[in-house]
């Protein structure tokens, strides 16, 4: 199993550096593998942090204060 967790960020400022703070809190954790900071092209004030995972954390990790938040399973096949 693999495991994404995925947040969306709204902001007319470039909040790159705090989500790649947040990203560094996450691959801290043993179950991490990595993650991304992506910014729209057509929407930029539309930011994504998403995070890879090899086994679902013992608990889901705090998330952020975030617009949008996903948390899933997916089957490696």
């Amino acid at each position: 199993m693999k495991y994404v967790l995925y947040q969306e960020f709204h902001s007319q400022s470039d909040v790159t550096p705090d989500l790649r703070e947040m990203r560094s809190t996450y691959i801290q954790y043993p179950e991490c593998d990595f993650g991304f900071v992506l910014r729209s092209v057509d929407h930029p004030e539309t930011f994504i942090l998403e995070t890879h995972w090899n086994a679902h954390p013992v608990e889901i990790p705090p998330h952020f204060a975030c617009d949008k938040y996903r948390f899933w399973t997916f089957e490696a096949l």
